[in-house]
């Protein structure tokens, strides 16, 4: 992490200095879809022929054999109706997916035949949430639906898409009451709802919060895990504690099983499933107040830089990049989070912001020159020179 860190200062650092035009900017939004799309290839061929996976797995880890959580009313390759086949390699895929078309278009827009297309991505982004058997997951397509609705209409998009939101889970409900068997990680994600779920998605899911809320009980009131929690006790680990932690991998124990050596490994690592308690155990409450900060500045400049673009053809690139910043903070504190990934993540958000914003003030002053053809210009950019002039 150390290493890690440091490299994402690089990023920034390298980023913050940049300028792309706009082949760049149209092409980015679609680079990262490609990126996460393989990725879910990856994991998928780790999943179905791990014979394979194994082999390309020495080239690219994300060949490896976790593309699944498996419990233990069935295989891997079963089906995922039975059983805790959770298939991670498709969450991120999904939520980028649903991302895409939302930061593109409005998402009210989707309703229209005129976005028939559209329409059948974004729902296939949420199929794959959905058979990625992660709530998380799912609250995150929630937000970035949400946030590009409030970007485009405010408090209007709010209330329209609370009203849509309801009636679709209100189906989704009614559903399951009227006999209609859904997939079994399709049920757990869906489990915190009142409807007539599966047992075991029920008890799968109650089982995963409690094991995170006894493992955030534990550490924040001993110090056998967070020894300073002022200031943190950095990435490194004791000695005795990495050799608990190995011994728990060597016997293979399912964290989501609740074996108790696994969920001992989890909290030596410092892998809580809450950012503000990673957070705590490698910088330190002062580490998460300082962190904190940068993120909610963070928002605050991708919202700003969205506002700034807005009718310009860097639009759709700021929307994609900076609606998940938006909401971040929220998402960090009371959903999902682990430090380590989110700051360097940060960095480089930051980094891509700073690229952008600097990137369009170019690209805009040459316009206000007459420098770019006046085709690339919209209305409001037009009375926005005029307005400079």
């Amino acid at each position: 992490p150390y290493l890690d860190v440091i490299l994402g200062v690089f990023v920034y650092l390298i980023l913050s200095r940049e300028r792309v035009d706009l082949r760049y900017v149209f092409r980015l939004p679609k680079m990262i879809l490609a990126v996460a799309g393989f990725g879910a290839f990856a994991g998928a061929v780790g999943m179905f022929m791990p014979g394979i996976g194994a082999k390309l797995a020495l080239f690219y880890s994300g060949f490896g054999p976790g593309g699944a959580l498996i419990g233990e009313g069935g295989g891997v390759l079963g089906d995922v109706s039975i059983g805790e086949d959770r298939l991670i390699f498709l969450s991120y895929f999904g939520t980028t997916v649903c991302l895409y078309i939302v930061s593109s278009l409005n998402p009210f827009q989707l309703l229209s035949l005129h976005h028939l297309r559209s329409f059948l991505s974004y729902l296939s982004g949420v199929v794959m949430v959905m058979l990625s058997g992660f709530r998380d997951a799912l609250i995150l397509v929630i937000l970035m639906t949400g946030t590009s609705a409030f970007l485009r209409e405010k408090s209007t998009g709010i209330l329209k898409m609370v009203f849509l939101g309801s009636f679709i889970l209100m189906m989704a409900v009614t559903a399951s009451y009227g006999g209609l068997h859904l997939p079994f990680t399709f049920q757990r994600t869906l489990s915190f709802l009142p409807g007539k779920w599966d047992e075991n998605a029920v008890l799968s899911a109650k089982g995963s919060t409690d094991w995170r809320t006894e493992m955030w009980k534990t550490v924040l009131t001993s110090d056998r895990y967070i020894r300073n929690k002022v200031f943190g006790d950095g990435f490194g680990l004791l000695r005795q504690d990495f050799e608990i932690q190995a011994s728990a991998m060597r016997s293979g124990g399912q964290a989501y099983g609740g074996d108790m050596a696994a969920q001992e490994a989890f909290m030596i690592n410092g892998d809580f499933h809450s950012g503000p308690v990673s957070s705590i155990r490698f910088v330190g409450i002062i580490g998460l107040l300082l962190f904190l900060s940068l993120m909610f500045m963070t928002s605050r400049y991708a919202y700003l830089l969205i506002q700034k673009t807005w009718g310009s053809p860097f639009q759709s690139c700021a929307l994609f990049i900076g609606i998940p910043l938006i909401f971040q903070p929220f998402f960090f504190i009371f959903v999902f989070g682990d430090f380590r990934m989110e700051l360097v993540n940060q960095l480089y958000s930051v980094g891509v912001l700073k690229m952008l914003d600097v990137s369009f003030v170019e690209w805009f002053s040459q316009a206000a020159r007459g420098m770019i053809p006046a085709g690339l210009l919209t209305r409001r950019q037009s009375r926005n020179e005029s307005l400079s002039s």
